[in-house]
């Protein structure tokens, strides 16, 4: 999510963090949060990547991958002061819904998506396969 959270929350990684791609917009998550207001559930997904995430969350070395991947992340961020962040103090600057995290880029955008679409389509297989097998 887009949200301001990524820079006026703390932290103490030693290196700028933001959210991982593709970053949506919060209103997103806004709407849904009122419709799970109007039209209780258990719980609700905002965008593809949420729902295979918690999809891969149960396969064999989804934990490895997550950290690994979290690493290299962090070792590619610039780096920054660790902080308290809003933790003790009101956020400084501007107050906005939006982060300011988001790509305008469309083609990365639609490469983003043929990509989740691929890992989709293969982990459908993949279960199909498993099925058929037992």
């Amino acid at each position: 999510m887009d949200t301001p959270g990524f820079r006026d929350g703390s932290n103490y990684t030693g290196r700028a963090v933001k959210p991982v791609p593709p970053v949506y917009n919060p209103r997103r998550a806004a709407r849904t949060i009122v419709n799970l207001a109007r039209y209780p559930q258990p719980s609700a997904y905002v965008g593809l990547p949420a729902v295979l995430a918690r999809l891969a969350y149960g396969m064999p070395g989804y934990k490895w991958l997550n950290a690994s991947l979290v690493n290299l992340a962090l070792k590619r961020a610039r780096p920054m002061a660790n902080s308290s962040g809003n933790l003790y103090a009101p956020a400084s600057g501007e107050r906005r819904i939006d982060g300011g995290f988001r790509s305008t880029d469309k083609r990365r955008k639609a490469v983003m998506a043929a990509t989740l679409g691929g890992a989709l389509i293969g982990f459908c297989l993949s279960r199909r396969r498993r099925q058929r097998q037992d």
